[in-house]
Parts: structure tokens; C-alpha cells; sequence
């Protein structure tokens, strides 16, 4: 200020020298002029407490407000999407139990299952969710020797993958009626793929004969339905199999027998097999428990006699015809 006042000394001595009007308008002129001056000169003093304050709310922002949508785990998924696996895996689990299907294979440790004792195989490993079989000189698998399926009139599915290896990584044994046979999946060099043995011809010699390209590192899904007519395989829900049994001798190779009645194994192969499980269709039951049906209780009313039919005559008669 005291520059200010040298500056406009000698106005204000030339100011006195004026009319009354002239000094108003001036002085009106020079108190606009001061306050400018002063909103100036506090400005940069605004701003600078301003930025100040900026930084202060960017360096502890405050947390917005959260809802359960948008609570977070610790492993970054909101609570929502956390659930979503859990519920998928309780939707999966209860349509399997609608549509019948039974794990062949336990929760822990093999049961009653068999490594099976080819000479040279590999290891194998069942973790609850995998079954493991390495690669063997020049088999390895795991069989079954009781009869846990019926003969007919069921499904078998499972999802296998060729790890490493050139030749059959899937090998299913399974009965047909009173016999036993098995698919091979990718078999005699990698792509042939059938049922051994019909008629004394193995999978690469008979009508159920078929070539496909397996990828290594790669899952399909196989399942097989034996019914009284026929003998049906599919890979990934495209058919590979449809063999009527009217005219059909099935039969294992013999370097498989080890595998009857239900088993799986490899050829030089490492691979990997999960939800292996079966279901039974048509008119298959459950075995027996061996609970009686509850006999009725007698009627009083008087019996006819019994009357004797040819049909029964004749069965009396002739002991081949009567049904074991």
C-alpha cells in the first residue's frame, strides 16, 4: 500500500484542484480500482488452500458404501459368485441323482477294485475324482471281479483323456448278457476304434469298425447301453456303435481277460478317467435284498378246484419244456 500512495500523491494533489463532481467520479473510480486489486492479491492464497484440500481428500478417499452385491472375498469374487460353483455343483449332483446314475468307483481308496496284474503295467492312482493310469509295458488298468452291473438292460459313462501315447487309452470290458466284450477307443496305432471281439474278429476286423482322429490332452465322453437287442456306444453324443446281438458272439481278446467283468485299461498310454458311472434302463432292477414279499392272508371263502390245462398237461408230461 505505501506504493500505492506514492503513485496517487500527486493524483490526489490535481484531484483538489477540481470541481466537487470531477473528485466523486474519481474517487468512486479509484476505489473500484483498490478493491480489484486486493481480490488479486487473495486469490492465489484461495487456490493454494484449495489444491491443498484436494490432495489431502485424494490421499484418503472415502470407502463407498457396500451392499451384499457388492461385498468382496478374499480371493477378489463377490459373495454372489462365490455361491454360484457351490449351486451349480448341488444342481449337477441332484439331476445325476434324478437320472439314476451310480459312481462305479468309491469316494476314497480303490474298495473292491483291482489294479490288474498284467506284467510291466504302470502305475495307478484314484484321487476321489480321477483315476490315473500310467503308461505300461504294455498295459495298465483296473478291473472289478464282481458282478456289480447286471447282465443287461443298463448304461455305462465315463470321460477319459489320452495323456501321452500313440495307442487305445480307453479299453471298457463290460457283460453282454452272458457274455463279455470290450471298446477300444483309439486303438492299432491311435484311431480305431470298436468292439473286440464279435464273432472271433477283433475291433479293427469287424462290422462295428471305425476310425477317428483323438487328440491328445483332450476329454471325450463315452457311453455304452446294452439292452437284449443290441449293443450301442457313443463318443461325445455322436453314435460310433450300433451292433444288433441277434446274430452276435461276443468275447473278450485274451490278452483282456484279466479285465472281466467290468474294467477299463491302456495300451501304452498314459491316461486320465473320471465319472465312470452306470444306471440301469428298461426293465433292469437292483439285485435282490432278500426281504420276502409279505404272503396274503387266507381267504375264507371256499377253493375251486383246480383245472388242469394242455399247456400244463403237456409241461407235466415233458420235462424239457419246463423253464428253469
Amino acid at each position: 500500500m505505501p506504493l500505492i500512495e506514492k503513485n496517487f500523491r500527486p493524483s490526489l494533489c490535481w484531484l483538489a484542484s477540481k470541481p466537487i463532481a470531477t473528485r466523486l467520479v474519481s474517487l468512486v473510480r479509484i476505489a473500484a480500482f483498490l478493491a480489484i486489486v486486493a481480490v488479486h492479491a487473495s486469490a492465489p492464497a484461495q487456490e493454494t488452500e484449495q489444491s491443498k484440500s484436494g490432495e489431502k481428500a485424494k490421499s484418503s478417499p472415502t470407502p463407498p458404501a457396500q451392499t451384499e452385491s457388492t461385498k468382496r472375498t478374499t480371493d477378489g469374487q463377490s459373495e454372489t459368485d462365490a455361491k454360484k460353483p457351490q449351486d451349480a455343483s448341488k444342481k449337477e449332483k441332484a439331476k445325476e441323482k434324478d437320472d439314476g446314475w451310480r459312481k462305479l468307483l468309491p469316494a476314497k481308496g480303490l474298495g473292491k477294485w483291482e489294479v490288474t496284474d498284467f506284467g510291466g503295467e504302470g502305475k495307478v492312482t484314484w484321487n476321489g475324482k480321477q483315476l490315473h493310469l500310467g503308461i505300461g509295458q504294455p498295459m495298465t488298468g483296473l478291473h472289478n471281479p464282481n458282478d456289480i452291473l447286471p447282465p443287461e438292460d443298463y448304461e455305462l459313462s465315463l470321460r477319459a483323456q489320452r495323456v501321452k501315447g500313440g495307442d487305445f487309452f480307453c479299453c471298457l470290458t463290460f457283460p453282454v448278457g452272458k457274455q463279455r466284450c470290450s471298446f477300444v477307443a483309439g486303438g492299432w496305432g491311435g484311431s480305431v476304434t470298436g468292439i473286440s471281439s464279435v464273432n472271433g474278429a477283433d475291433a479293427s476286423e469287424n462290422e462295428t469298425s471305425s476310425y477317428s482322429d483323438f487328440e491328445n490332452g483332450k476329454w471325450y465322453r463315452i457311453k455304452v447301453q446294452v439292452t437284449k437287442e443290441s449293443v450301442k456306444v457313443w463318443i461325445d453324443d455322436e453314435e460310433s456303435v450300433d451292433l444288433s446281438r441277434k446274430y452276435a458272439d461276443l468275447d473278450t481278446r485274451i490278452e483282456v481277460y484279466g479285465q472281466e467283468p467290468l474294467g477299463v485299461c491302456t495300451f501304452m498310454t498314459e491316461a486320465l478317467i473320471e465319472d465312470f458311472k452306470w444306471r440301469p434302463i428298461g426293465k433292469a432292477k437292483p439285485k435282490a435284498t432278500g426281504v420276502k414279499d409279505k404272503k396274503a392272508a387266507p381267504s375264507d371263502a371256499p377253493k375251486k378246484p383246480a383245472v388242469e390245462s394242455e399247456s400244463a398237461t403237456k409241461s407235466i408230461k415233458d420235462p424239457a419244456s419246463c423253464v428253469q
